[in-house]
């Protein structure tokens, strides 16, 4: 089917040359994994798949899962906007995830997540050995799309895996499909039923090395030399991912004028990296982790407790330099503050959030709004509402729920108190500002960072991920 065919389909939207690419490739290809930057527009693509597949199976079903309700939620409205024609629902819809009868599905299109696929579940509701709902192991799906395909929890990957090898279409989305590792890479595309494609084992022994430090922070799946250049023509026909300085070039070269007045993509100043003073505690402390974590191998210490006792290590009352980051990043930002706008800080730790705020506010700065996993919706809506109309609101500060689904580009300056070891999360965070339809020229990123060994062999660890992927990943300039 030709994609002018499907261009009526979508009211209201005129999809951009490169979402018509990917979109073309999707066609070509039955199972398929497409990876565009953060704000180019993943889910218009989407959408154009479940318009061809209805057009050319009207009685069809598709079913598409994604990280968190969230993000469902916000594709679920925007596909009933833009698909008016299709009947849509979740796993929680009246009908559906009730133990409805096998292989019978009362609406077209069904949204859910990861986790819900392949968790508990309503109670009594029947599943199968995978763990799969068996009304949703029974419907023919003819269309399976996956967004943020990289974040499949690995409790959900066997059940994603297999419905997808069962389905003749399915389109994993992602922005960073090689952002923690090689491993995240091989389950991206094993997800998507690509074939024929190792098994995790077969990949890790052909492909990769582990290296042998005990030491939590620099073990971690490598690709071999060899490997890079073997997983490149494994996944060369099945990824099509491009970059924002290809799309902009490639817009520029074709002379495409749409699509360079849609991007208003802000330029990018160089980053900024601020080394902030360790309290003597801390030192200690981080001593003994480190002590600690080299006595245990990678996969007996959960690296998310190394990260927890680098910035999240409990301090006596009223200690000073409880929140050394936070009074760089105000002392930094204070002396430049005609220089930029809004502000978004994302910090690893709620209270680390809070205190930021309390500093920024009590500087004289404007209100600084502070948004972390416990806040509803609404809240959350309420606070980015009020965060890119209200000029009384100058900051955002919070967690990582500000990483991923969210329009933030009425600030051009992102601060990040703190880094983690996926540069994945840091290309979600700079996702958020410098995105189509930003009302600034430039924006900043600012790095606040200890002086500890820990913080620079992260650093490494993102300049050794990054140069992977670009080594791997088939990345293309024009059609």
């Amino acid at each position: 089917m030709s994609p002018e065919a499907c261009r009526p389909v979508l009211k209201g939207r005129v999809p951009l040359h490169h979402q018509w690419e990917a979109f073309d490739f999707a066609t070509v290809h039955p199972k398929v994994v497409v990876s565009l930057p953060p704000g180019a527009g993943k889910t218009t693509v989407a959408q154009l798949a479940l318009a061809r597949a209805f057009l050319e199976k009207p009685t069809g079903h598709a079913l598409v899962l994604g990280p968190s309700a969230q993000l469902m939620r916000q594709t679920h409205g925007d596909t009933g906007g833009v698909l008016p024609g299709l009947k849509l629902g979740t796993f929680d819809s009246p009908g559906i995830g009730k133990a409805p009868r096998p292989g019978v599905c009362p609406v077209q299109v069904v949204f859910g997540t990861y986790r819900k696929l392949a968790g508990t579940g309503a109670r009594g509701e029947a599943r199968n050995a995978a763990g799969i709902p068996v009304w949703a192991a029974t419907v023919p799906w003819d269309l399976i799309i996956l967004d943020e395909a990289s974040r499949i929890p690995p409790a959900s990957l066997a059940a994603v895996r297999a419905l997808a090898r069962k389905a003749p279409r399915v389109l994993a989305l992602d922005a960073t499909p090689f952002g923690n590792d090689a491993g995240s890479l091989w389950k991206t595309v094993h997800a998507a039923g690509v074939q024929p494609w190792p098994s995790e084992y077969e990949f890790e022994s052909r492909y990769c090395w582990r290296p042998e430090q005990a030491n939590a922070w620099q073990s971690a799946m490598r690709l071999t030399a060899m490997g890079r250049r073997q997983v490149r023509s494994l996944v060369e026909p099945h990824v099509h991912g491009r970059t924002w300085p290809e799309l902009m070039a490639d817009a520029a070269a074709r002379g495409d004028q749409e699509s360079l007045r849609r991007f208003r993509f802000p330029e990018r100043l160089p980053e900024v990296t601020l080394w902030a003073p360790l309290h003597p505690d801390q030192v200690e402390v981080l001593a003994a982790a480190d002590a600690d974590a080299r006595r245990r191998r990678m996969r007996e210490t959960p690296r998310a407790t190394v990260e927890s006792i680098l910035d999240g290590c409990k301090l006596p009352e009223g200690s000073l330099g409880r929140y050394t980051r936070v009074d760089r990043a105000i002392q930094w930002m204070g002396d430049r503050r005609t220089e930029f706008g809004k502000a978004v800080v994302f910090s690893e730790h709620v209270d680390q959030a809070h205190a930021f705020a309390e500093r920024w506010e009590a500087r004289g700065f404007g209100r600084c709004l502070v948004v972390t996993g416990t806040a509803k919706k609404q809240e959350r809506l309420d606070a980015v509402d009020a965060f890119t109309n209200d000029p009384e609101v100058t900051a955002l500060a919070g967690s990582s729920v500000l990483e991923t689904g969210l329009n933030l580009q009425a600030s051009n300056l992102q601060v990040n108190l703190g880094i983690s070891w996926n540069p994945a999360r840091e290309a979600q965070r700079e996702g958020r500002v410098a995105r189509m339809g930003s009302r600034h020229a430039t924006y900043q990123v600012l790095h606040v960072l200890l002086e500890h060994d820990i913080e620079r062999a992260k650093l490494r660890t993102h300049e050794r991920k990054i140069g992977e992927a670009l080594s791997v990943l088939p990345w293309r300039v024009g059609a």
